[in-house]
């Protein structure tokens, strides 16, 4: 068990590295390529400058029939005209400039680009995300969903009406949630509300990244009513910290309707979803596994930890990325 973990561990880690540095990477490779580039260059332009002294060295032979006399003068009358720095700064700035490595906004075409550049980013972002929890959890899919657009609100139940006293709280939502996800469990007298709110004329569960054991996974976040199971998913979510849903549970209805969304092998799945300490949600994960709940080991128990590790990870590599742009 240590030794499995010891190696879900070093997975996380070595995500959040290569998700934080490629820019950093690409900035070395450029550097480095630059300076290979330049000496080339100059390289070249040697050769060239010696291929031309020795072709007018001959032609001065031939033409007086002479040997090729030895001294300065005559080396000073073969060599041709070096190029001055200005030239020649210039002409390499020109000739080995490497392509940006982030997009620049200067107009509404480039403000596009840079979004589609960015949306690539985060795609393949989540893509490496979502492979890399599968292979941590040895799932046989895994999906990532975008749910920034679920609002998070709370309802107070209240106390009774002999003692109105009761209704009076002093925890502010921000609260709430902080100690949520330091461990603490959601208040009872506090209901979780979460309404699904788009931002565009059509609406739809956008898959930020997946990955699957066995070919193309096969999700069904395009049917309908998904919108509603996911806001009923994130209140459960909260409220009971319900992170197990399997195939089995059939009296379930939230059970039956999650289960939908999964790929039609799938039995089990551990499904969890990430927001900040403001309540703004972020995103949600699901891995599913083809076979029931009770054919897991005692190893499988520490999945959901490594779930949360993961997403962890993935916040913390879109944050760091977001830093870097701006910078």
């Amino acid at each position: 068990m240590a030794k499995k973990s010891s190696k879900m561990y070093e997975s996380c880690i070595t995500f959040l590295r290569r998700s934080v540095m490629p820019d950093a990477a690409k900035d070395k490779a450029a550097a480095e390529q630059e300076k290979k580039d330049q000496k080339e260059k100059r390289e070249h332009e040697r050769k060239v400058r010696r291929e031309e002294r020795k072709k007018r060295a001959d032609a001065n032979g031939r033409s007086s029939g002479q040997p090729k006399p030895d001294g300065p003068a005559s080396a000073i009358h073969s060599r041709p005209r070096r190029p001055s720095r200005v030239d020649s700064k210039n002409s390499s700035a020109t000739s080995i400039m490497p392509e940006p490595l982030l997009a620049v906004k200067n107009g509404p075409r480039d403000s596009k680009s840079a979004k589609r550049e960015a949306d690539l980013s985060e795609k393949a972002l989540f893509t490496d995300s979502a492979r890399t929890m599968r292979r941590i959890l040895k799932a046989d899919a895994v999906a990532i969903v975008n749910i920034d657009e679920y609002q998070l609100f709370i309802r107070r139940s209240g106390g009774s009406e002999a003692d109105p006293r009761k209704k009076i709280k002093t925890d502010t939502k921000e609260s709430i949630i902080a100690s949520f996800l330091q461990g603490k469990p959601w208040p009872a007298d506090v209901d979780p509300v979460v309404h699904y709110v788009p931002r565009t004329a059509q609406p739809g569960v956008n898959v930020l990244g997946t990955d699957s054991a066995s070919g193309p996974c096969a999700f069904h976040f395009d049917t309908r009513g998904t919108e509603e199971t996911l806001s009923d998913f994130i209140e459960t979510w909260l409220k009971t910290r319900h992170f197990w849903w399997d195939r089995e549970d059939a009296e379930d209805d939230l059970a039956r309707r999650i289960m939908n969304l999964m790929p039609n092998e799938a039995q089990t799945v551990l499904g969890t979803a990430f927001l900040t300490y403001d309540g703004k949600t972020r995103f949600a994960m699901f891995a599913s596994w083809n076979r029931p709940p009770a054919d897991f080991g005692d190893s499988q128990t520490i999945a959901l930890p490594f779930a949360w590790i993961m997403g962890g990870c993935t916040m913390a590599a879109l944050a760091i990325r977001k830093v870097g742009i701006v910078r």
